[in-house]
C-alpha cells in the first residue's frame, strides 16, 4: 500500500485523476479493504451511471489519487460518518447527468451537503468566455448556442427525478 492509501478513511471524498477529467467517489471499507462508492458504468449489465461500490483498485484504474478537502477543515469522525451515510443512502441510484448530477456533484454533496461540480462550473465559464469572444464577429452564434442549451437542459433535467423532488438537500 502507498502512503496515500494509509491516510484514506471511510467517508472521505477521493479523486482519481483521469486524462480528461477527475473522477470522484466516497471511500468506505469492507472486511478491512478500502472500497469506493461512486457513479459507475457496469459493462456486464450495460447499466450506465449507477451509484455502486467497487474496490479502490477498480475506482483508481491505475490513475493518480488524492483526498479532496473541500474547505480546508479536514475530516472529523462526524463529518466522515455523515458523508458515508449520505453515500450509502444513494446506492443504486441511476440518475447520472454530466451537467447536473455527476460523480463530483455526488461526492461534494456527501461531504458538504451541497450538490456542486467545479469541473462543470469551469467548463461553463470557459464556454461563456468563448461565446463572448465569438459574439463580436458573429452575433447569431450565442443565440443558437443558448437555444440548443435550453433544449438540452430541459430534456435532461426533466428526467432527474431526485433533483426535482428535492431529495439531495440537507
Amino acid at each position: 500500500m502507498n502512503r496515500l492509501n494509509d491516510k484514506i478513511q471511510p467517508g472521505m471524498a477521493i479523486v482519481a485523476k483521469r486524462p480528461a477529467y477527475d473522477h470522484y467517489g466516497i471511500s468506505t471499507e469492507v472486511d478491512g479493504r478500502l472500497c469506493v462508492i461512486h457513479y459507475i458504468d457496469d459493462k456486464c449489465s450495460g447499466v450506465k451511471g449507477k451509484i455502486s461500490q467497487t474496490s479502490l483498485r477498480d475506482f483508481q484504474q491505475g490513475d493518480e489519487l488524492r483526498i479532496e478537502d473541500y474547505d480546508g477543515l479536514g475530516y472529523s469522525y462526524a463529518r466522515r460518518k455523515t458523508s458515508l451515510d449520505r453515500a450509502v443512502s444513494r446506492m443504486g441510484e441511476q440518475e447520472y447527468n454530466v451537467f447536473t448530477n455527476n460523480c463530483e456533484h455526488f461526492a461534494t454533496w456527501c461531504v458538504t451537503g451541497e450538490s456542486r461540480s467545479r469541473q462543470v462550473e469551469k467548463f461553463v465559464g470557459g464556454v461563456a468566455a468563448w461565446l463572448s469572444e465569438v459574439s463580436e464577429k458573429r452575433p447569431w452564434i450565442p443565440m443558437m448556442f443558448l437555444a440548443g442549451t435550453i433544449f438540452f437542459v430541459a430534456a435532461t433535467h426533466s428526467n432527474n427525478a431526485g433533483a426535482r423532488e428535492g431529495r439531495y438537500h440537507v
